[in-house]
């Protein structure tokens, strides 16, 4: 990458990294420390600013499901007095069984297993899915299984994007960035904005 570009490229990520933290409240216990969770927190909520969903999949709220990860799922519950568009964000926490043949999402509580939804029915009730491997268990899911259905799909999980996730976080030093794959959104009916495009390291064609 020739030095002006390079230079270019490093000023809007500092730019969005500024933007990004600046947009929720830190947490109360540590005002000015911003942990790796708050810094997700962030980004889940600013791609959402850099994408534009289809009309016709959004209803009367804007979900943003969590799965692996407690503690980011509570930091994102701060969006709830938040909208989308003029849509409420409703963060919602999902359970993978052990098969990883069902999946489960409530606005508080996991339901209990006998009210278990198809894997399909799911995929079609979140916008925003964001797949942790955070803590002991290593809960996964197929992105392929998403393709088709309008819902963001992010995690930090390795190749998560190479795999056909939206997009995939991951540590590049101590500095998370991010790569894109363009094919699996454009199969959701996601349009990213050529400003994010630019900020990831990689896009996948």
């Amino acid at each position: 990458m020739p030095r002006t570009i390079q230079t270019y490229h490093r000023a809007w990520l500092v730019s969005l990294a500024t933007l990004l933290l600046s947009l929720l409240p830190a947490p109360e216990s540590s005002a000015k420390t911003r942990t790796e969770t708050d810094i997700k927190s962030a980004y889940l909520l600013n791609f959402t600013r850099f994408i534009t969903w289809p009309p016709a999949s959004l209803d009367d709220h804007f979900d943003i499901c969590v799965v692996g990860d407690p503690q980011l799922l509570e930091n994102l519950k701060s969006l709830e007095s938040r909208t989308h568009k003029g849509v409420p964000f409703r963060v919602r926490p999902v359970l993978i069984e052990p098969d990883s043949a069902s999946v489960t999402a409530s606005q508080r509580e996991p339901a209990p297993t006998n009210g278990l939804r198809r894997l399909p029915d799911f995929a079609q009730s979140c916008d925003v899915l964001f797949v942790s491997t955070k803590g002991d268990r290593k809960d996964t899911l197929d992105p392929v299984d998403f393709q088709g259905s309008p819902v963001l799909t992010v995690s930090d999980a390795d190749a998560f994007a190479e795999s056909g996730g939206i997009i995939g976080l991951h540590k590049q030093g101590n500095v998370i960035r991010f790569r894109i794959n363009l094919s699996s959104a454009q199969k959701a009916g996601l349009d990213i904005n050529s400003r994010l495009l630019q900020l990831a390291t990689e896009v996948l064609q």
